[in-house]
């Protein structure tokens, strides 16, 4: 128990020391990434309570249920991956093992210790976003302030699921693979999981929403949907208790969270000795001089001044070695191609609506051409001098 709470009391600390850092680096900096959060936040609430307010006026209160049930299902598979991830990093990182070999504590110690930093990690965002999104359709929908706490609760509750899920996964991949190479395959399946979503938008057809007769037809195929996946799924029983209050769906809710945790645990006591030893036997392999890699990177670099070529080489070594950098410009390129190939769904859809149409899509345009710029500022530009700190002596 002190060993917990101190382990508490160091995150704070590291937290206060990262918010100061990042004061340090500029006020502009921190306004900006203000800035961003509650403008993401803002649209976020803003569309779904337009969303409820839609459901209200056509008297269709399915596609309430059905659009709470796809926003909590859409929410736990966006962690699993999310979770997944940093899952692998939290109990696997080669500097921690050491520690908790040598610290005389028992096994659920360390599991509380390493799931509490994968969800300090994996889940902010998420649930930030998720808990908007729920307590505006909520709030448009009319079902009211006490509907709105229990949507921001289920949320919670909902994403306990996937985050032990994603231990869990973590765990059976990491007695496969070792630590690096399981990162780096969950970010495939995570371009693999885009471009899925990619082909059902398409499918879907949700560009019809913008003309009237289109919007009839998918409300009627809606009308008949309800709750999406199987009844007993953590998704649709957290929307009965949401919208219905009911207090059966909350305890098999709350079931569902502590059964997930307590298999994540035992998954962590029959896996993690066999994950650990092969994340301890990774080790990090830079360039061979004079491989194949080593004279395609000097290819690439031979144009640059020759001044200039040593930062460029470090960034790039950077870029490839961290999947958080790769991983991120992938996510970004996916939400890029997403929009694009279904930019032209869109001018179809207001082509009824020209004169909606030709101010909606350039803001559309504009949008997402300020959030991929944003995206890659915050990672790329900004932190490239601030991630050397003391060392930067030697880039000067």
């Amino acid at each position: 128990r002190r060993a917990l709470a101190a382990g508490l009391r160091a995150r704070r600390a590291l937290l206060h020391r990262r918010l100061a850092a990042e004061l340090e680096h500029g006020i502009g900096r921190a306004l900006g990434f203000l800035v961003i959060g509650l403008g993401a936040g803002a649209l976020v609430f803003a569309a779904t309570f337009a969303g409820g307010r839609f459901v209200v006026w056509k008297d269709v209160p399915e596609v309430l249920r059905a659009g709470t049930s796809a926003a909590l299902l859409g929410l736990s598979g966006a962690l699993v991956m999310s979770s997944l991830g940093h899952a692998a990093q939290a109990f696997f990182g080669a500097r921690d093992l050491w520690f908790w070999d040598c610290t005389p504590v028992p096994p659920w110690a360390r599991f509380l210790d390493r799931t509490v930093e994968t969800a300090l990690a994996a889940l902010p965002n998420a649930l930030a976003l998720g808990a908007l999104a729920v307590i505006g359709l909520m709030l448009g929908g009319d079902v009211g302030v006490a509907g709105a706490a229990r949507g921001a609760f289920a949320v919670a509750l909902v994403a306990v699921v996937p985050l032990s899920l994603g231990i869990a996964l973590a765990h059976v991949g990491g007695a496969l693979l070792p630590a690096g190479k399981l990162r780096r395959v969950s970010l495939v399946v995570v371009g693999v999981a885009l471009a899925a979503l990619l082909v059902w938008f398409r499918h879907a057809r949700v560009e019809k929403m913008l003309s009237p007769k289109g919007a009839a037809e998918l409300l009627d195929g809606a009308r008949g949907v309800g709750e999406i996946g199987p009844h007993m799924l953590p998704s649709s029983v957290g929307t009965a208790f949401v919208i219905d209050g009911d207090l059966d769906a909350l305890v098999l809710l709350v079931v569902w969270a502590a059964g997930s945790l307590v298999i994540a645990y035992l998954v962590h006591r029959l896996l993690s000795r066999r994950a650990r030893d092969l994340a301890v036997d990774e080790s990090p392999v830079g360039l061979v001089h004079g491989s194949t890699r080593d004279r395609a990177l000097k290819a690439l670099l031979q144009p640059l001044p020759r001044r200039l070529r040593p930062m460029v080489e470090k960034d790039l070594l950077a870029f490839v070695r961290d999947p958080g950098q790769w991983g991120q410009l992938v996510l970004l390129v996916g939400v890029g191609v997403l929009y694009l190939v279904n930019a032209d769904a869109l001018r179809q859809g207001f082509a009824e609506w020209p004169a909606v149409g030709a101010w909606v899509l350039p803001s559309m345009h504009t949008g997402l051409v300020c959030f991929i710029a944003a995206g890659l500022g915050a990672r790329f530009a900004f932190p490239q001098l601030g991630l050397e700190g003391p060392a930067v002596w030697i880039v000067d």
